[in-house]
């Protein structure tokens, strides 16, 4: 299958247990109704966004929406990594006409488990709206920086960066064209971004009352937070130049 531009529909999908549609979210919502009449036993998708995703497979019973909360800046099949999932959350929701068995969904579950990671039920809305601030705000962000230093069009800038701004900016080498997809598809991210601007304009204003105590009792707790969340095990960064996450 690697080797094909596009195995169409001629391919025998009717033999699958399990069929992962892998595509960015626009295309996944085209493509998913086209199983509908096709004898699977369970389809599902990995697409950062579920609201519409679930909308497409509405009526599809046999549909699990799927969402691994792990990835790189690479993608395809070169950057494959067999521990790209280990002791990640992987997010599960169903529509209220699924009819999968409890036997098919513990199935399903075992497979997302053998993957290393943790199978996690939850409603589309809750995702879209949790997943825009803990994946989609860090992209655009990094995208955003990136583009600063960027339009600076200062060399000796771009020889100047170190860890600090390769950390910040690493996904910031994801495919522009998947992210294009998954920002447009991502109901609340525009809520998230007038947040974030809240967040630093905050930020600002401190900075312009000069008060460096009000400041550090400001950023305190996020670096508390930030220090609270362990690390686990995730795949060596990559870099070839696209992601998904």
């Amino acid at each position: 299958v690697v080797e094909l531009d596009s195995i169409g529909f001629q391919f025998r999908f009717d033999k699958c247990d399990l069929l992962f549609v892998c595509i960015p979210p626009h295309a996944a919502c085209e493509m998913i109704p086209k199983f509908a009449n096709v004898r699977i036993g369970v389809i599902t998708d990995v697409a950062s966004v579920k609201i519409p995703i679930m909308e497409a497979a509405r009526g599809m019973g046999n549909f699990i929406g799927g969402h691994p909360m792990a990835g790189s800046e690479g993608s395809g099949y070169i950057a494959a990594d067999p521990e790209l999932f280990r002791n990640s959350i992987f997010i599960m929701c169903r529509n209220s006409d699924c009819t999968l068995s409890k036997e098919e969904i513990s199935a399903y579950k075992n497979f997302i488990e053998a993957l290393g990671a943790t199978p996690i039920s939850m409603d589309a809305v809750a995702h879209d709206c949790r997943v825009a601030v803990i994946s989609h705000i860090p992209h655009l962000a990094a995208f955003a920086l990136s583009a600063m230093a960027e339009e600076s069009h200062d060399p000796i800038l771009r020889a100047m960066i170190g860890g600090g701004f390769k950390d910040t900016t690493r996904i910031a080498a994801s495919s522009p064209e998947l992210w294009a997809d998954i920002f447009i598809s991502s109901v609340n991210l525009t809520d998230a971004i007038d947040e974030y601007i809240n967040k630093l304009q905050r930020l600002k204003d401190k900075l312009v009352e000069g008060d460096k105590e009000k400041l550090r009792e400001y950023l305190t707790p996020a670096s508390e937070f930030r220090a609270s969340i362990p690390e686990g095990l995730r795949a060596p960064r990559r870099t070839s130049p696209n992601s998904r996450s």
